[in-house]
């Protein structure tokens, strides 16, 4: 279970260039392996482990650190469920985080299905959404907005113009903003919010009758409307530092 819980918090990667689009999938796995990756993690920590994994991810941080594979890593925690980690993590390529994986697990290489054999987690190799990048990240962040969602793919074109165009009007509203697409599948997408307090985004949250996220990640229209996603869920969490 250790050696699980630090790969899956090792593991978040989004590309540092241009982000690849919805529909182009084909052409990212043909330069995929060879450029920069985000990898987002959920991990879910057994009962009775807490402590434990929490003292096996603070080793492997003070390990990791000095890694010139990593670019960028932040963790998340949950702030109703402290067992459920989220993490993003910029690696250089695939191929260095698939190593990075490899010698943590000894016995896999591809830690996105490394639940079937050890404890549940969830990794998904992303690039960065381009132009929804907002601030940058900071010690000052104490609450964090982490959401999931899939697009539906009869909606997409109407689903990104609308997603978009709040965009251009709410970006103000919020400290740092990443979203994150799914290399191989963009219609599945994370987003981190960032804001100083939890008092601060419960002022910044109304958007008239909705809220801020769904204004921004859901396509809804009106409370009494549909959203443009086929699934999607959210998690007010709080920064982790190990």
């Amino acid at each position: 279970m250790r050696a699980l819980i630090t790969a899956a918090l090792l593991i978040v990667a989004t590309c540092a260039g241009p982000a690849c689009s919805v529909g182009s999938t084909a052409a990212a796995r043909r330069s995929a392996p060879d450029r920069p990756v985000f990898t987002v993690c959920t991990t879910f920590i057994a009962d009775g482990s807490y402590d434990r994994e929490m003292a096996a991810l603070h080793e492997a941080e003070q390990s990791m650190a000095a890694s010139p594979d990593i670019l960028f890593r932040r963790h998340f925690q949950s702030e109703t469920q402290r067992q459920l980690l989220w993490s993003v993590t910029q690696w250089r390529s695939e191929e260095r985080h698939n190593a990075t994986a490899q010698s943590i697990m000894k016995t896999r290489r591809d830690d996105r299905v490394a639940s079937a054999a050890f404890e549940p987690y969830y990794e998904t190799f992303c690039d960065e959404v381009e132009g929804m990048r907002v601030g940058r990240h900071s010690a000052q962040l104490r609450f964090v907005v982490v959401g999931h969602g899939l697009i539906d793919p009869r909606t997409r074109v109407d689903y990104l113009g609308r997603r978009g165009a709040a965009l251009r009007k709410l970006r103000g509203r919020f400290d740092w903003l990443r979203v994150f697409q799914n290399r191989y599948q963009p219609d599945e997408f994370f987003f981190f919010m960032g804001f100083k307090s939890r008092a601060d985004y419960e002022r910044a949250r109304s958007v008239g009758p909705l809220t801020l996220e769904e204004t921004l990640f859901t396509g809804l229209a009106a409370p009494g409307r549909m959203s443009l996603l086929a699934s999607y869920n959210q998690f007010p969490c709080r920064p982790l530092e190990p």
